[in-house]
């Protein structure tokens, strides 16, 4: 029968609710449960800053190559010198030396123009070499293609994001430290107030000063 009215009883005042905060966690442990869950938040929120740099990055230079490709056009130059060659040892990868050599090109017709451009090591004099240039034909610089954009707005989100995620993680690997020292510093001036009685040395002292 009191196991029964107690189950009863039990049943009537509803389930029991334990306290959603563990008495034996320290002010510490809490406050590092939050840095952990604003940690978290800062590195998302750099990866959501690196994507929409990125992003913005891709629209304006996207609209700044369509603009510049809208009044640049671009003309056939000659090389009117060899271009240095690669030297023996690197050869095999000659495709990927660069040199600079002047060019020649006429645009508009009848206005001679000269220039330095970059071509690839070794070219012979008299290799034709695309050069965009503006209505009056003095030279521009290539407008950026897809790849390039794709690689620029890759750099720039790559880069934001090492930035405010470095900043997220210093930031709390430095607040952790700064918790963990006032934990160092509270328990040493807990074991000074508890060290003494147990240990002894208060009543052994307490004894001592009685003779």
């Amino acid at each position: 029968m009191p196991g029964w009215w107690h189950f009863r009883r039990g049943r009537a005042r509803g389930p029991v609710r334990p306290s959603t905060v563990n008495q034996l966690t320290r002010q510490t442990d809490r406050a590092r449960s939050r840095l952990r869950l604003w940690q978290a938040v800062a590195v998302v929120a750099a990866v959501l800053g690196a994507v929409a740099s990125g992003v913005l990055f891709h629209a304006s230079e996207a609209g700044r190559a369509a603009s510049e490709r809208s009044t640049a056009r671009p003309v056939t130059a000659t090389t009117v010198a060899d271009a240095p060659s690669v030297p023996a040892r690197g050869r095999a990868t000659a495709y990927l030396e660069r040199a600079v050599v002047s060019v020649a090109w006429d645009f508009p017709a009848g206005v001679r123009h000269l220039a330095r451009e970059s071509v690839v090591a070794g070219t012979p004099a008299g290799s034709p070499v695309v050069v965009w240039v503006d209505p009056l034909g003095r030279p521009l610089g290539t407008p950026p293609g897809a790849l390039d954009l794709v690689l620029g707005s890759a750099l720039v989100g790559g880069g934001t994001l090492t930035v405010l995620g470095g900043l997220a993680v210093v930031g709390g690997r430095l607040l952790r430290l700064r918790l963990d020292r006032r934990d160092l510093r509270t328990w040493a001036e807990q074991w000074a107030r508890v060290e003494p009685e147990w240990s002894g040395r208060r009543r052994h002292d307490a004894g001592d000063g009685g003779r």
